[in-house]
C-alpha cells in the first residue's frame, strides 16, 4: 500500500467517525444538510481555485475522485470543519475556524515530503512560500473554515428541522 492510499483511507475513516459523532448528537436532517452544504461549498472553492490558479494538483494515486480532486480531501474538510464547529461551541467561531484551518498548516510539510498534493512552482503571482505552498493558501483555508464553521453552527446549534 502506498502512502497516498493510506492517507486517503485515514481521511475516509476520520469522516466516518465525525459523521457517527454528529448523528449521535444532532438530528439526521440537520447533519445531512450541514455536511452537504459544507461539502458543496468546499467543492466549489476547490474547483474555482484549481481552475483559476493551476497552482497545484493531486497525484493519481488517489482512488475516488470528484472532478479533478480526491473525494477524500472533500470529506476531510467536512471533518475538519466539524471539528472546528465542536471547538466553536466551547469558545467562538473564530477560535474554531482558526483551530480547524491550522490542520492545513500542519499537513503542508507532510504533503510536501510525501507528495499528497503537489504545488507547481513558481506560482503565477508574487508570494511567500511555506513548504512550497503559497501563504495565501492558508489564508484561503481560514476563510473557508470560518464559513463552514458558521454553516455548521447555524444549522446544528439551532437544531432546525429543515427537511
Amino acid at each position: 500500500m502506498n502512502v497516498v492510499t493510506a492517507f486517503e483511507g485515514s481521511l475516509i475513516l476520520l469522516f466516518v467517525l465525525a459523521l457517527y459523532h454528529a448523528l449521535r448528537n444532532f438530528s439526521v436532517k440537520s447533519v445531512v444538510l450541514s455536511f452537504l452544504l459544507v461539502g458543496i461549498v468546499y467543492i466549489a472553492v476547490e474547483i474555482l481555485v484549481m481552475e483559476l490558479t493551476y497552482n497545484y494538483y493531486y497525484p493519481h494515486h488517489y482512488q475516488l475522485w470528484i472532478h479533478n480532486f480526491p473525494l477524500s480531501i472533500a470529506l476531510a474538510w467536512i471533518t475538519v470543519s466539524y471539528m472546528g464547529f465542536l471547538l466553536a461551541r466551547r469558545s467562538n467561531i473564530l477560535i474554531g475556524a482558526l483551530s480547524a484551518s491550522s490542520i492545513d498548516a500542519l499537513l503542508e510539510p507532510l504533503a510536501y515530503y510525501l507528495g499528497l498534493w503537489i504545488w507547481r512552482l513558481p506560482a503565477p503571482y508574487p508570494t511567500v512560500y511555506y513548504f512550497n505552498a503559497p501563504v495565501g493558501n492558508c489564508l484561503g483555508w481560514v476563510t473557508f473554515t470560518l464559513i463552514s464553521t458558521a454553516i455548521l453552527t447555524r444549522i446544528l446549534s439551532a437544531r432546525i428541522e429543515v427537511i
